[in-house]
C-alpha cells in the first residue's frame, strides 16, 4: 500500500474483493487482510484452500505463516467466535462491559447510561 494513501483500507478491501471474486461469500469471507475459509468436510476444505491460495499467488500476494491458522474448529473473526456448533460474541470484546461495576447511586447510573456528563466543570473551563 502506498505510504500516506488516505483511503488505504477501502483500496485494499476493493483489491481483495477483486482477487476473491466468485469465491467471496460462497467459499470464504474477506475483510481487509483477514480471510475466513469455511467448509463442511476436510476434503472440501482442502480443495477450497487450494483455490484461495492460488488466487493469492496469481495476484502476487503473500501470507505470513505465523499469522495463519489452518484447519481450526473454532476461530475468532471480527469480534465473534465462530465454531462448528455456534457463532458468539468474542468474550474478550465484551469483557469491559460484563465486568463493569454495578452502579450504587443515581449519579453513577446516569454516567453509565450516558445521561449525565462526567466532568461538567471541564466544559465551563473550556468556554
Amino acid at each position: 500500500m502506498p505510504f500516506g494513501l488516505s483511503n488505504a483500507g477501502s483500496t485494499f478491501q476493493r483489491m481483495m474483493d477483486v482477487v476473491m471474486s466468485g469465491l467471496h461469500l460462497d467459499v470464504c469471507l474477506v475483510y481487509l487482510d483477514d480471510i475466513f475459509l469455511f467448509s463442511r468436510t476436510v476434503d472440501e476444505h482442502l480443495e477450497r484452500l487450494v483455490r484461495v491460495l492460488s488466487r493469492l499467488r496469481t495476484a502476487g500476494l503473500k501470507l505470513k505463516p505465523e499469522k495463519c491458522s489452518l484447519m481450526q474448529k473454532s476461530v475468532s473473526f471480527l469480534g465473534h467466535v465462530v465454531s462448528t456448533e455456534f457463532i458468539a460474541t468474542d468474550p474478550k470484546k465484551i469483557k469491559t462491559v460484563t465486568e463493569w461495576p454495578v452502579p450504587t447511586s443515581v449519579k453513577k447510573s446516569q454516567i453509565l447510561l450516558g445521561t449525565r456528563r462526567v466532568l461538567p466543570a471541564f466544559r465551563e473551563r473550556v468556554r
